[in-house]
């Protein structure tokens, strides 16, 4: 299959330590990249990037921001996105959707040069053709990181799981998962969009506690710790099988137990089965488009 075809080909891609690396984009995921790689990751020899990591004028607030944060001889700002391409030798393209097919077509990319996917909605191969065909397939690798790399918390995941050499250097920051196809991509992409509902389930959470008299500040500090240690049990799985264990490890008769089968019954998790399946949909009809 393609797919396969794509994994092996990848073997090209090449170790990325020791290359300048440029930020296309200055939003939420680049910036969390950013931080990550300078406050965790490997400081020198194979591991480390070149520095300095150039980044994207676009947003010209959150670049001056991490000037600011970690100085002009580890983060440098671009004069405009060419400049970015041109002097860079691995450009991580962190855009929004809407604008890659705006933005990557006006920029002249290097034969050979090589390009980490970070857009969720656009395949490798997508994103060669914005580059009319300079940047090949096999010399782009798509990840998934989250907020929290910023923090050296979480997982990346990438395709093809080939490049797991050329992606060692996020490896010193958090875990990295790879897999061998791209449908396997998409649909690992899915879990990715558990983050905002979590997020809201937190702040329903917190508003029942104040509605019920908690002050606000005890509330938030209570919830945000509570489930930071709940989610450290469920770290590290192997098998899917650990989390089916967690859930019958509830006491019969407890306050767990009685919530999640009130979930069970109103139908929440077979919603937030339809939910994913949801992105997914999304997710194969934006790979469908040429």
């Amino acid at each position: 299959s393609s797919a396969c075809k794509e994994s092996v080909m990848a073997d090209e891609f090449g170790p990325l330590g020791g290359r300048t690396l440029g930020f296309l984009g200055c939003g939420t995921i680049n910036v969390a990249l950013v931080r990550g790689i300078l406050r965790h990751g490997a400081k020198e020899g194979e591991l480390a990037p070149k520095l300095p990591l150039v980044v994207s004028p676009r947003n010209a607030e959150k670049a001056a921001g991490l000037v600011q944060e970690f100085g002009e001889q580890c983060v440098k700002i671009a004069a405009d996105n060419q400049a970015l391409v041109d002097g860079s030798e691995v450009v991580v393209v962190g855009l929004t959707p809407p604008l890659v097919p705006e933005v990557l077509p006006q920029l002249k990319f290097r034969s050979g040069q090589r390009m980490i996917n970070v857009v969720a909605t656009c395949s490798n191969d997508q994103m060669a053709q914005f580059t009319d065909g300079a940047v090949a397939p096999r010399s782009i690798v798509k990840i998934i990181p989250l907020p929290c790399f910023a923090h050296g918390k979480g997982v990346v995941s990438f395709f093809p799981d080939t490049s797991v050499q050329a992606l060692s250097f996020l490896r010193t920051v958090s875990p990295c998962v790879g897999v061998k196809t791209v449908d396997q991509m998409r649909t690992l992409t899915t879990a990715g969009a558990l983050m905002g509902p979590y997020y809201q389930f937190l702040a329903t959470s917190c508003k029942f506690l104040t509605d019920n008299g908690v002050d606000p500040e005890v509330a938030a500090a209570y919830l945000g710790d509570l489930l930071l240690g709940v989610a450290h049990d469920s770290a590290g799985a192997s098998t899917p099988q650990r989390f089916t264990d967690l859930v019958e490890e509830q006491t019969p008769g407890g306050i767990n137990l009685q919530m999640v089968q009130h979930l069970q019954s109103t139908g929440a998790y077979d919603e937030l089965y339809k939910g994913m399946n949801g992105v997914l949909e999304r997710l194969n009809k934006a790979a469908a488009q040429k």
